[in-house]
């Protein structure tokens, strides 16, 4: 199989049951979608890129085969995404970085075990449990995850064997994969003027964005993407937080909930009858008055006990709920990031949250949401405007690193395709697929 495969298979056994397998199925012979050097394109490697991708749109809602004139680029991509597998694979055995060491064999062993380990405790385990009862031992429940394992595979003409053979065959070509890279861009390096570079490309890219949407820039703070934030909007703060929420009752929970789908029913009619809604909400707010007094009785203590003198810390270690910003928690030293257009949050927190200007505020009042009472103290404010160069080099080096040594690698790789013998059936790959 092919590298771009085995990569996946590397990375889930489900997908090689799930996807692969089905594409082994017995075909007629038929001249290959391509040869590389005289290496033919394995069908089953197509079959089986081109199920996944179908069904991993499709799983979003896209259909990819929807449209002719995007489903033949898509095709023709995939097919290149082969050539180019097949191409870096022949280059890494005649460099010789396709090994079969015992050293390398046994990580692989290794590395097998525990991901078909995952995958009997993902997929089997319950239904073990199910069959042989909670009391079965171990040995008895990973004996009957085995043998359905095996049993699966059977369905579709493979074996525990089969599978571990390709596997292991994948974690070397993997192996082979990033030996051969390593020795293209082990030489690359990035100058100061590069990184400085680096970093006036990615502030211009995140000031038009933040500017245009400013929560995103909470997903770069936060570190959802490997770039540091570099521009930040005006308004954002770090706030800390004491929870009093309300107490469980769910009698009056089910009774709130039924009044809020009529209500949310009669504003959707195309004439809605504003006094049955009023007579509604008034049921709802006195309904909703009872089950949060408990609540709000804490909080008006916790107000009171603030503007006696007593430390917000103190409170917050007595009174807080909220397990991410008390001691121990994610958010107890830096407070949550927040800023006026913030989705991630409640509307009670964010108002609150906003309402402070100064370090070491807190909140004179209790902002009601779905969780409770939230009372705030301002942790930290963002400057806001460009994250100065300094600040953040020593994160963009690596990265501005990365960039380039994956030019390299490319470039390279082109190189290789340009001089390897690629034939491509170009009629098969234009009637393969059905279109809508």
């Amino acid at each position: 199989m092919n590298n771009t495969v085995k990569r996946l298979l590397c990375a889930a056994l489900a997908a090689l049951l799930c996807l692969s397998f089905a594409a082994c199925s017995l075909q007629e012979e038929e001249e290959p979608f391509a040869t590389v050097n005289g290496t033919a394109i394995a069908d089953e490697d197509f079959d089986y890129l081109y199920d996944y991708y179908v069904s991993m749109f499709s799983a979003y809602g896209y259909d990819i085969t929807s449209d002719a004139e995007y489903l033949e680029s898509f095709k023709s991509d995939l097919l290149d995404t082969l050539i180019q597998e097949e191409v870096i694979l022949q280059k890494a055995v005649e460099l010789g970085y396709r090994e079969e060491t015992d050293e390398l064999l046994a990580e692989a062993e290794e590395d097998f075990e525990a991901t078909y380990e995952e995958y009997l405790d993902y997929y089997y385990y319950d239904l073990a449990v199910e069959e042989l009862g909670e009391d079965a031992t171990e040995e008895a429940l990973r004996a009957r995850m085995d043998e359905m394992f095996e049993e699966e595979a059977a369905e579709i003409g493979e074996s525990y064997q089969t599978t571990h053979d390709d596997y292991i065959q994948s974690f070397l070509d993997n192996s082979a994969y990033q030996a051969l890279r390593d020795s293209v861009v082990s030489t690359v390096t990035v100058e100061e003027d590069e990184v400085q570079a680096y970093y006036d490309e990615q502030l211009e890219a995140q000031t038009e964005e933040i500017t245009e949407t400013p929560y995103y820039y909470e997903y770069y703070a936060e570190g959802y993407y490997d770039t540091p934030a570099l521009y930040v909007p005006e308004g954002y703060r770090y706030v800390t937080q004491i929870l009093i929420g309300f107490e469980e009752n769910e009698e009056l929970e089910s009774q709130m909930e039924e009044l809020q789908d009529e209500i949310d029913s009669l504003n959707e009619a195309e004439e809605p009858d504003t006094d049955e809604i009023e007579a509604l909400q008034a049921e709802y707010d006195a309904l909703f008055e009872e089950y949060s007094a408990s609540a709000k009785e804490k909080a008006d203590e916790v107000l009171e006990r603030l503007a006696a003198g007593e430390s917000f810390e103190d409170l917050q270690a007595e009174f807080n709920e909220d397990e991410g910003s008390n001691e121990g928690g994610a958010y107890y030293e830096t407070g949550y990031l927040v800023g006026p257009e913030s989705t991630g949050y409640v509307e009670g927190f964010v108002t609150g949250a906003m309402t402070l200007e100064n370090v070491g505020d807190v909140t004179t009042e209790a902002y009601e949401s779905t969780y409770g009472y939230h009372i705030l103290k301002l942790v930290s404010l963002v400057t806001p405007g460009a994250v100065p160069y300094e600040e953040v080099r020593d994160e963009l080096e690596p990265l501005a690193l990365a960039e380039k040594q994956n030019e390299a690698w490319n470039d390279q790789v082109e190189a290789w395709v340009a001089e390897a013998d690629v034939v491509k059936n170009e009629e098969r790959l234009a009637d393969y697929g059905t279109v809508g």
